[in-house]
């Protein structure tokens, strides 16, 4: 698993900014913050989604860039979508240090978002699977979280 590095051949790609059918559900253009609920075979059921300040989310940009929170660091990479089809290119992750257990949740969410293969949009949910077809990462997204967070992110979107 690669989670450092700042270029990738996804990065160097762009897909046109078409924007998706009104009735097609989309990634693009939110903020998805991970759901407490999260299956347990990817993420240490057994420890907790962390404190008040360890939000763990992911944006995906029309130009095929993912960005987001690991829990103490920020990350950023390129995706491509096949269809149902999921692929992440090498991420980019600050190195700022958190608690041990910090550490381990963020681990176990960066490599569970790059085992991912496959999504299912639902609404105000995302979730990210892995090549077994088990659900590896859930999402939600919600205007008051959007909203919250725009803040944290703003930077990332003025390029």
């Amino acid at each position: 698993m690669a989670l450092s590095g700042a270029g990738s051949a996804y990065a160097q790609e762009s897909t046109p900014d078409i924007a998706p059918a009104d009735n097609v559900p989309t990634l693009q253009g939110k903020i998805w913050v991970e759901s407490p609920l999260v299956a347990c075979a990817a993420i240490h059921c057994d420890q907790p989604a962390g404190g008040d300040n360890e939000h763990r989310t992911v944006v995906f940009t029309m130009d095929s860039q993912v960005y987001g929170s690991s829990g103490c660091n920020q990350y950023s990479g390129g995706y491509q979508l096949d269809g149902d089809e999921i692929h992440f290119g090498p991420l980019a992750v600050t190195r700022m240090y958190c608690d041990e257990e910090s550490m381990i949740r963020e681990h176990a969410f960066l490599s569970a978002l790059q085992d991912a293969t496959t999504y299912a949009v639902d609404g105000n949910s995302l979730t990210l699977n892995a090549a077994s077809g088990d659900p590896s990462l859930r999402f939600e997204t919600q205007i008051e979280m959007s909203r919250s967070l725009i803040s944290v992110y703003l930077p990332y979107c003025v390029r």
